[in-house]
């Protein structure tokens, strides 16, 4: 999720150099220091963005040549192009970027972390499909998760919080009809939405419920882990 954030930062502002160091060798693209060097030579001289003197530092004769030609229209065409949905454009930045490489890479060895890391990506899609923009998704979820605890909440969903982590986090609405969901039929399922939103926290985790509802009944699968309050306490 923050590698895929970085991408969307670049593709709001390409002027935004910190976001092309996070990604530019994301997956591995041969642009070593002495090309970056170049790079940020040109980008002084010139008083470019890394993004818009890279083309100018670069020659066919270099081994990354033909990887930061991909690289920098691929971002433009992303910009750019009309999609039908943020969804549509995010998709396309997953395999113009070969984002399945870079988590790849960073997970070797790790199937299962892969393939959660992938889950996780699915996810952001899913949310894209309520915005018509890829900027404007982009810079909504890059606002959501840079929420922390002494500058604001982040409200989400449990879907939409995948990937991402907060010192505390309030699982609210934990009442049996939402956890599990009353729709759902698949507990299994409700069992790993469940696992998804406790593993959120890093320091602080509470649960809050409707006292006019029936608890949920995921309480009882969790018994003495955890230690139960009053709204009175």
């Amino acid at each position: 999720i923050k590698l895929m954030c970085e991408y969307l930062k670049l593709i709001v502002d390409t002027s935004d150099d910190k976001a092309f160091l996070k990604v530019i060798n994301t997956p591995l693209r041969y642009i070593g220091k002495a090309t970056l060097n170049k790079i940020e030579e040109k980008a002084r001289r010139r008083k470019l963005s890394l993004f818009d003197a890279a083309m100018y530092a670069v020659y066919p004769k270099d081994r990354c040549y033909g990887n930061m030609i991909d690289f920098v229209e691929g971002i433009e065409h992303i910009r750019d192009y009309k999609y039908k949905n943020a969804a549509s454009a995010l998709r396309s930045l997953i395999k113009k970027m070969n984002i399945a490489k870079a988590i790849k890479d960073q997970n070797k060895g790790n199937e299962d972390a892969y393939l959660d890391a992938m889950d996780n990506i699915e996810s952001m899609v899913e949310e894209a499909k309520e915005y018509n923009d890829i900027r404007e998704f982009a810079k909504n979820y890059i606002d959501f998760i840079n929420a922390t605890d002494e500058g604001g909440v982040a409200l989400s969903t449990v879907h939409k919080a995948k990937g991402l982590e907060w010192k505390t986090v309030v699982v609210a609405g934990f009442n049996d009809g939402l956890f599990p969901h009353k729709r759902n039929d698949n507990i299994y399922e409700e069992i790993h939405i469940l696992y998804v939103a406790t593993t959120r926290a890093k320091d602080n985790l509470f649960f809050v419920q409707d006292g006019h509802s029936e608890e949920s009944p995921f309480l009882e699968v969790m018994g003495d882990t955890v230690e139960k309050f009053s709204k009175n306490s």
